[in-house]
């Protein structure tokens, strides 16, 4: 007659081999991932270094194509991150911003040193009043490079400006790079739709932007309120800055701390026109997908970022 004992007895062994079952499995699943994962960085390796470094316009297609597969490999590494030894992250992270870095320099390589230039623009005369407001516009040749990922953001925009209000019109940004970079207390209103964006160093600004066609890169910011929806946002090196978004893709974060976010919510007349444009999913908003490159830790939530209460945000 089976007791208590045995029955308790059984119930311990079918746990062990339950939990061994999963360890097999998880085991199984890492294999999979990092033989994938390392057969996928290699044939981009590969085909970048199969470009050379004397890269051709012509190469655009190209580089375009693999600028896709390294995004997609970062998304296939963040969506496998909860599962891996936080060396095998920081490893595949590390293969991730490597294979970046040769494309953003290869990338370089095609952006002509003027993309623009306002010689022969002539500006709004309600934003461009007199010809010292000139310095504060950045022109690709004279913007600031504080990362290898500023020279893939080469394009129009403001520049070393503060306590002002900033306005940049459809037509100006119309598919086209943009770049905001040392700015302070100032407010910024991009409407439209910029191919890509870079913000870089800003301090106490408040920026609006329209659906942006691709990437957002945000560096080096603090206490700041931003107003963004792209297909895929990294935040670096901010702090203590709210984040109003929509996005494709998860949001990447590093070395941050004191970030807050909610959905993007920015309204104007031609709004709903501009998303058509970028191609951007009105029924698909990760805002709060958010990977923390600092905070590996599995089933704890990052200190880094938090959620805006709603009684706070921004309407």
């Amino acid at each position: 007659m089976e007791t208590m004992r045995d029955r308790l007895l059984e119930r311990e062994r079918l746990r062990q081999l339950e939990k061994s079952q999963r360890k097999v499995e998880g085991e199984s699943d890492q294999k999979e991932f990092l033989s994938l994962f390392t057969k996928q960085s290699d044939e981009i390796k590969k085909d970048l270094d199969a470009l050379g470094e004397d890269v051709q316009q012509e190469q655009t297609d190209s580089l375009d194509n693999l600028l896709i597969r390294i995004t997609s490999l970062r998304k296939y590494a963040n969506d496998f991150a909860s599962s891996l030894p936080a060396y095998e992250t920081r490893k595949a992270v590390s293969v991730i911003d490597e294979l970046e870095g040769k494309w953003r320099s290869l990338k370089a390589k095609l952006v002509p040193k003027k993309k623009f230039g306002f010689k022969n623009r002539v500006p709004p005369i309600s934003k461009v009043p007199n010809a010292d407001q000139f310095d504060g516009i950045l022109k690709a040749d004279e913007a600031s490079k504080p990362s290898e990922a500023a020279t893939d953001f080469a394009g129009l925009g403001f520049y070393n400006r503060s306590d002002e209000n900033l306005e940049l019109g459809r037509h100006e940004i119309h598919l086209t790079n943009v770049n905001l970079s040392h700015l302070s207390n100032c407010k910024i209103r991009l409407l439209g739709t910029p191919a890509s964006l870079y913000i870089n160093n800003l301090t106490n600004c408040q920026i609006v932007v329209g659906p942006v066609t691709s990437s957002t890169l945000v560096e080096c910011c603090d206490s700041c309120t931003l107003q963004i929806a792209c297909k895929q946002l990294r935040i670096h090196k901010t702090k203590n800055s709210d984040f109003y978004t929509h996005v494709s893709n998860r949001t990447i974060i590093e070395d941050c701390n004191g970030l807050r976010f909610a959905p993007y919510n920015f309204s104007y007349s031609e709004l709903e026109s501009d998303f058509q444009t970028t191609g951007l999913d009105r029924s698909n908003n990760g805002w709060l997908q958010i990977d923390d490159f600092n905070w590996l830790a599995t089933g704890e939530p990052s200190p880094n970022w938090t959620k805006i209460p709603s009684n706070e945000q921004i309407g």
